[in-house]
């Protein structure tokens, strides 16, 4: 890495490839729980779906905090490798394994079966905070430039949806494949195949970057005192908040994809495929997002993102979009608005981490991004569990044949549902104000102070 200004980092190619590696296999699991696990509960396992919606609910809570302390840890160790990369590598192998009992079906009782899933949706979360947290604090270790921050960040969206491309096309297509009659056995190589791959991306990821190192990335390491920081932080706020709303609809439109192509479109087959337009949506969009802040700002690019996704869920649900062509169509809409957020929601992040160690005389990055993967986890926790909710509302019954009222009422739950939230999202990022060129000020200040020591 060489300095392209002072304090301003430039990251080369190949290890901005191999950090954006380590949110593939991230996204890989993300989405396979975000798509496949509340059905895998409800239809496989035969639990209910207000229980298996609390078991998300649950164990997506667990995972929120467990990210807080990911940075409690992080603050709290020291290593040749950094603060945040050895917590990658320490992870990267009980992730794969918890990954693949997650959708194991052993042969137990309904209550054990329920049990079961509890346990290793928890183990999981906790090892997926594990590593999310502290992969997304490396981003403020790669450079301090905010413009360098958007284009890793455009790594990292296209990074994302080919992780959610792959859980979506691949991992449903393992399932068919390898389970044939019995799609149990097609989950549980799915799962093994997808951990594994998985976890290799991550140590691949840790593996193959670097961490600046001293200066004003030296940030409190006690809870309260950064906590405070955090909650005095106008702008981290701002982030966190958006972060949480945008993430309980991110978790409705996967996890409804499912639930849309098989009983309302009785499609199944094509589910994998409108998860495939999101991801080439998302895919194609970042580096025009990633240009278009340049001109404009991140908080601008997110709303708009946001609005892409509500008029594109808007558009399925008013005008009973359910041709093949369209409906795939509003996919590949859905999945660029949303890669705009995805471009942005780390390196905002980051910005806020320095806005508030000018504003507040004090820094606090690790606890930062721990608060972030908890927003982003306790959003898809409220999700995960609204969804549950929506279907019971709604009189679903799985594998059956559904009434015109659930039809209805689901049709509703699916598009509705998530597009308000992408609204309320948009709202809340406006009144972000760290723009690049007030970061640059901001940059140039802390230098002076440091300076000035």
């Amino acid at each position: 890495m060489a300095d392209s200004a002072k304090g301003a980092v430039r990251v080369p190619v190949t290890m901005k490839f191999g950090y954006s590696a380590g949110l593939f296999g991230i996204s890989m699991v993300q989405t396979s729980v975000s798509v496949l696990l509340l059905y895998f509960y409800t239809d496989i396992l035969h639990i209910p779906p207000a229980s298996a919606g609390g078991i998300v609910f649950l164990g997506t809570f667990a995972d929120a905090f467990s990210s807080v302390f990911a940075a409690w840890v992080a603050n709290h160790h020291h290593s040749p490798l950094g603060r945040y990369r050895p917590l990658l590598i320490g992870v990267s192998a009980p992730l794969a394994v918890f990954f693949a009992l997650m959708f194991s079906r052993p042969d137990l009782s309904a209550g054990q079966l329920w049990i079961y899933a509890a346990v290793t949706h928890l183990c999981y979360r906790i090892c997926y905070a594990f590593t999310l947290a502290p992969h997304s604090a490396l981003i403020g270790r790669l450079s301090s430039d905010a413009d360098e921050r958007s284009a890793i960040g455009a790594w990292k969206a296209v990074a994302n949806n080919l992780g959610l491309m792959a859980a979506a096309y691949l991992g449903i297509s393992t399932v068919e494949k390898l389970g044939g009659t019995d799609p149990a056995r097609g989950f549980m190589m799915f799962g093994a195949i997808f951990g594994t791959a998985a976890g290799m991306s991550v140590l691949y990821s840790a593996l193959a970057t670097r961490e600046r190192a001293g200066g004003r990335h030296d940030d409190t390491g006690q809870f309260i005192p950064g906590l405070t920081l955090i909650l005095r932080n106008s702008q981290m706020r701002l982030v966190l908040a958006s972060t949480l709303i945008f993430f309980a609809g991110y978790m409705l439109m996967n996890s409804g994809v499912v639930y849309f192509f098989k009983y309302i479109l009785m499609r199944p087959e094509e589910a994998k495929f409108a998860v495939v337009a999101i991801g080439v949506g998302g895919i194609v969009m970042p580096p025009l997002w990633s240009a278009a802040i340049r001109r404009t700002s991140k908080a601008r690019i997110w709303a708009a993102g946001c609005i892409v996704m509500a008029v594109a869920f808007a558009s399925i649900y008013i005008f009973g979009v359910v041709g093949s062509l369209p409906i795939l169509l509003a996919y590949f809409l859905i999945g660029a608005g949303k890669s705009a957020v995805i471009v942005n929601f780390y390196a905002m992040t980051a910005d806020a981490v320095d806005y508030g160690h000018w504003k507040l005389g004090a820094r606090a990055e690790s606890y930062s991004f721990g608060f972030l993967s908890l927003a982003n986890k306790a959003g898809t926790a409220i999700g995960g569990g609204l969804l549950g909710l929506l279907l019971d509302w709604s009189g679903l019954i799985v594998n059956a044949r559904q009434t015109d009222q659930t039809l209805d009422r689901l049709w509703a739950a699916i598009c509705l549902a998530p597009a308000g939230l992408a609204v309320a999202s948009a709202v809340v990022v406006l009144f972000f104000r760290v723009t690049a060129l007030k970061h640059r000020e901001i940059v140039m200040e802390l230098q002076a102070r440091e300076g000035g020591l």
